[in-house]
């Protein structure tokens, strides 16, 4: 038995269509993606770097005719700009699936700013958080009002941070030359919360030459500064060190932030008890006292970062109705350089160099407008579909999916998608993401569909009104939908609780 091992050669013809995405497309999809305050800051990148573009600051004084006749040239401007093709029509063009799509590479490619903040939970309770202000001195000033001066506002002293706290009681501890040297060691490794944890007695020890004990002792003289719990190397010596400090610390407390930390976060407070072998009283008294204490020193210290958001749509009642107005503030209203355009037109100017900042000006003003527009449409026609909601509140809504408003605007799921991500809408009801406004369906009894968020609000008053000392087990929250003709499973219960970063039942439960 042989085998052929001769070459050949065929020819196979394929038909497909590709979406090829120029620089320009890339862009105006970039744009629907954008907030209120990233879009600002993209035109305004964009009005410093092509000088075909200016701001139109709206400040021209009425019956000037070199400014008439400008408005005149660039509004036949924007006019062969629609003609050209580069208007509506190309831009609808975009709305296809992403699937399959190949981007043509680009240096010149705008990337979207994404802003990721990490909230950090405190321990169990609300613990109280003892905040520190430096009295700061002032003396009478008088002022000149012919000179400038800064603000009030702007000369109140700030709020020394940790690492300057820690160090100004290092100052004036009265503490010798080589404790104030391993003193400023420790206070330069604490976290933001005030913990010792990425270094120990031993490795700081052998950094200095001393032994472990002069180490640790100068170590015990921080833990001593304010705020009470800093220097501590783990959660429990932190509470312990406070608890000592006010004379709460006593052998059954001591022995629950050593062993039970874990039991202490669940609330199983009978473990604990049975485990040490006192009533349970004893271990709620106790437990009284941890949970005032702070679990995060060093926070009142922090400079927590303050996160803004600024509508991008604003929806008010007017009458029986409700008006979408789109929020423009701050957005610099961009025009053709008049300038440029005649220098071009005279010769004076480079043709390529003006034609190509020119085209990329009139797609940047035209991909801007069809992006309002397209935000106003998805938000006119959400507040279509969920009237009730705008009406009555949360609990109202209604089940609504992409599709939906994609069809009522006569775009694309994909770009009601992207209008919809990160927009925020100021509405009767409070402000709201865009995304908000659209839900999934849950079953009723009676046939009616209902949207998982409405439910999910419905589960909240719930627990809000349960009683703490015994509270509604998932299973029960299901019944006590059922009873209201909403029909879900127990894992569903457990996945909108979650949603809502509401502990379960038995860590819900209040002895007090």
């Amino acid at each position: 038995m042989g085998f052929d091992l001769r070459q050949t050669t065929t020819l196979n013809l394929r038909q497909e269509q590709r979406l090829v995405m120029t620089q320009q497309m890339q862009q105006a999809i970039a744009l629907l993606q954008l907030a209120h305050h990233e879009l600002i800051e993209q035109v305004t990148e964009e009005l410093m770097e092509n000088p075909i573009l200016e701001q139109n600051d709206g400040d021209r004084e009425e019956g000037d005719r070199d400014d008439s006749e400008r408005d005149t040239n660039e509004r036949e401007e924007q006019d062969r700009v629609d003609r050209d093709g580069d208007g509506e029509e190309r831009f609808s063009s975009l709305e296809v699936e992403s699937v399959g799509v190949q981007e043509v590479p680009s240096s010149e490619n705008m990337s979207v700013n994404e802003e990721n903040k990490m909230r950090e939970d405190v321990e169990w309770s609300s613990y109280v958080a003892d905040s520190y202000n430096r009295p700061a001195g002032s003396g009478d000033q008088v002022l000149n009002p012919d000179e400038e001066y800064t603000p009030i506002e702007n000369r109140i002293a700030s709020k020394p941070s940790l690492l300057e706290h820690l160090e100004w009681q290092l100052g004036v501890s009265g503490l010798s030359h080589e404790e104030k040297e391993i003193g400023e060691f420790i206070i330069g490794n604490l976290d933001k919360y005030g913990y010792l944890e990425t270094i120990t007695i031993p490795e700081i020890a052998e950094q200095f030459n001393v032994e472990n004990e002069f180490a640790e002792l100068v170590l015990y003289k921080i833990q001593a500064f304010d705020p009470l719990g800093v220097g501590a190397r783990d959660l429990a010596e932190c509470l312990m060190i406070q608890a000592e400090y006010f004379g709460f610390l006593d052998d059954v407390m001591e022995q629950i932030l050593l062993h039970h930390i874990k039991e202490l976060e669940i609330k199983d407070y009978s473990r604990i008890a049975r485990a040490l072998g006192v009533p349970l009283e004893r271990v709620h008294d106790s437990i009284k006292i941890i949970l005032t204490l702070d679990p995060k020193p060093g926070r009142a210290y922090t400079a927590e970062e303050i996160s803004y958001i600024i509508p991008d749509v604003y929806i008010y009642r007017q009458g029986d109705d409700y008006q979408v107005v789109l929020n423009d503030d701050g957005l610099p209203k961009l025009r053709l350089s008049r300038y440029y355009i005649d220098a071009m037109n005279r010769g004076d100017a480079p043709k390529e160099y003006v034609e190509q900042k020119m085209r990329k000006a009139k797609w940047l003003i035209q991909a801007i407008r069809m992006r309002q527009e397209t935000i106003t449409k998805v938000s006119e026609s959400i507040v279509k579909f969920q009237r009730e909601f705008f009406d009555r509140g949360p609990m109202y809504i209604k089940p609504l999916t992409l599709k939906d408003v994609a069809e009522d605007v006569g775009r694309h799921e994909s770009t009601v998608s992207r209008v919809t991500a990160n927009k925020y809408a100021h509405t009767p009801q409070g402000l709201f993401e865009l995304k908000f406004f659209f839900s999934s369906s849950v079953h009723r009894v009676n046939g009616e569909d209902i949207a998982s968020k409405s439910v999910i609000e419905k589960m909240r008053l719930l627990i809000e009104s349960e009683d703490p000392k015994k509270p509604y087990s998932d299973q029960k929250l299901a019944d006590l939908l059922l009873g209201q003709g909403i029909n879900v499973a127990r894992r569903t219960v457990t996945k909108y609780r979650e949603q809502m970063n509401i502990l379960s039942s038995s860590r819900r439960r209040s002895p007090f």
